[in-house]
């Protein structure tokens, strides 16, 4: 089926290059608007004011903006709750259907759930796409038809059923972008000011082409992963991607891809972490207790005598521990951890300090 106007919903996947959602739609579409919304409902649970995060997308918008009127586009931006934005914006645009890529997340299924009901109630299609993992529920089973909850074998059945048509380029057709002049009247003039936050410094580069930027310094240095993971001190011994995969400026089908029938220690390593996600995004999928309570319900019954004191002092990096407070400093400081030392310290906060997660 054909579209005659569509309006593909950008979410934790800011980017326009291989994007399952926007490839769809403009294959599918004559007409195609997209859209961003900085949902009130995630901004009002933030406490800083100069939170990192809000940065780290605002400039990966206005890079996707510049990008999208170099192809006599534009982005569409609100801000309100999507579950009032998206309906209302598909109304105004007038269009036929809304295309997302799928988010695991609790608050994110239920938001999607309302969305999709009140899109149909209208005659609007609701169309979602898997883009953030290779494989998601049930394409990986056990041999009980159950979702895993062990990684080994989780992975051995991923690295099993991996093969190139998980991992294609999902290519766009730009030329059904609709035209700035359709775009302005339906978006805000969007800044910090407006949001309710404050420009911060980032650590990393946010944005799509710095994204790519890191991976392929990454790329030079993939095959001494192994070893150069293990110690923080070593410039680019990890590849520097989690933020960018946590907001999707870059996709997780180019990276697996990248590792695709290599035997390296190195990339086999790494793409044993990419795995991880995976697992992890299945588990929040199909045991959304654990976005609040332990995995394993009995641990619930632990007690944590750990005082806020001690938090206080983990958080500030005051703990006198040498190597938990560096890594909690450079933390405050930047922003970004490396993943030995995420390890290190939540381990140290739980195990150590009995300060309840």
């Amino acid at each position: 089926m054909i579209y005659d106007r569509s309006l593909c919903w950008l979410r934790r996947d800011l980017r326009l290059d291989d994007n399952t959602a926007l490839s769809v739609a403009t294959q599918k579409s004559k007409k195609v608007f997209i859209v961003f919304v900085f949902d009130i409902c995630i901004l009002k649970k933030l406490q800083d004011e100069d939170d990192r995060r809000i940065t780290f997308i605002v400039h990966s918008l206005r890079e996707l903006s510049s990008r999208l009127q170099e192809k006599k586009s534009d982005l569409l931006v609100r801000i309100g709750n999507p579950i009032d934005e998206i309906p209302k914006l598909a109304a105004e645009l007038k269009v036929n259907a809304v295309f997302a890529n799928r988010d695991y997340e609790p608050y994110a299924k239920t938001r999607d759930i309302k969305v999709s009901n009140s899109l149909l109630v209208n005659g609007i299609d609701f169309k979602s796409y898997k883009d953030q993992v290779i494989f998601e529920y049930p394409e990986i089973i056990s041999g009980q038809g159950r979702p895993y909850r062990v990684y080994t074998p989780y992975k051995n059945n991923w690295l099993k059923k991996l093969g190139p048509q998980h991992i294609s380029d999902q290519i766009s057709n730009f030329k059904t972008l609709s035209a700035i002049s359709d775009i302005d009247k339906h978006s805000i003039n969007w800044n910090f000011s407006i949001l309710g936050f404050k420009e911060n410094l980032l650590w990393l580069e946010a944005g799509e082409a710095a994204a790519q930027k890191r991976f392929e310094v990454f790329k030079t240095v993939e095959n001494r992963y192994f070893d150069n993971r293990n110690f923080p001190y070593i410039e680019d011994g990890t590849s520097g991607l989690s933020v960018h995969l946590r907001f999707g400026t870059i996709s997780i089908r180019q990276l697996v891809r990248s590792t695709y029938k290599k035997n390296n220690i190195g990339v086999k390593t790494w793409l044993s972490e990419l795995i991880w996600r995976d697992f992890y995004q299945t588990i929040l999928d199909q045991f959304p207790h654990v976005a609040n309570s332990c995995f394993q319900v009995v641990c619930d019954q632990i007690e944590w005598p750990g005082k806020n004191r001690h938090f206080d002092l983990w958080c500030q990096g005051m703990t006198g521990y040498p190597l938990i407070d560096a890594a909690m400093r450079h933390f405050n400081n930047t922003g970004w951890m490396h993943n030995r030392l995420r390890m290190i310290v939540a381990s140290f906060l739980t195990k150590d300090l009995l300060v309840d997660w």
